[in-house]
């Protein structure tokens, strides 16, 4: 068996593990634990009270926070789709420097997800390149990235970047597309 065929029977493995857990995730919800199961229950005969304890839960997370970071997510994916090699990819990277600068202000477990976000996608981005070395544009997506964590003026650091010609590109493109009957 080839390294490559290990590798793609591991990853059938894995999503079918992960796809399994979240049907079991999805019925716990149905049946109304919310995510919270119970971890012991001890009962006597003897007339001690019945004690039950439940596994600590993280603190969800506000609507508008969930909102904020989607919102940042939704943008990071328009100008990854929009982006080309005219403008020296400056507006993935003021994204990615975004991201991370707003994931500081998340509280909790809540400041993980955007910076594991703008990992995968600088890795996607790299992979995507036009440029002979992917691997030097994926150290300068995740730079961008480490800037924003770093809180940085991302805006001055990466000035040549405007999201309005961004969401006026995928705009005209989408009516492109309209125009010729394609999806």
């Amino acid at each position: 068996m080839a390294l490559k065929d290990l590798f793609e029977v591991a990853l059938t493995a894995l999503a079918f593990k992960s796809f399994g857990l979240f049907c079991i995730n999805v019925i716990m919800c149905i049946s109304g634990g919310y995510g919270t199961m119970p971890t012991t229950t001890a009962t006597e005969d003897v007339g001690r009270q019945r004690s039950r304890r439940t596994a600590s839960s993280y603190p969800l997370a506000s609507a508008e926070a969930l909102n904020a970071m989607s919102l940042h997510v939704l943008r990071s994916v328009e100008v990854f789709v929009a982006h080309d090699d005219d403008d020296d990819d400056q507006c993935l990277r003021q994204t990615l420097c975004e991201i991370n600068r707003f994931s500081r202000r998340l509280e909790g477990t809540d400041r993980v997800w955007l910076p594991v976000w703008s990992l995968g996608l600088s890795w996607v981005a790299g992979r995507f390149t036009t440029a002979e070395h992917a691997s030097s544009a994926m150290l300068d997506y995740l730079r961008a990235s480490v800037t924003g964590l770093g809180n940085s003026k991302c805006e001055v650091i990466y000035p040549r970047c405007s999201i309005q010609e961004v969401s006026k590109f995928r705009a005209d493109r989408r009516q492109h597309r309209g125009d010729r009957g394609e999806l």
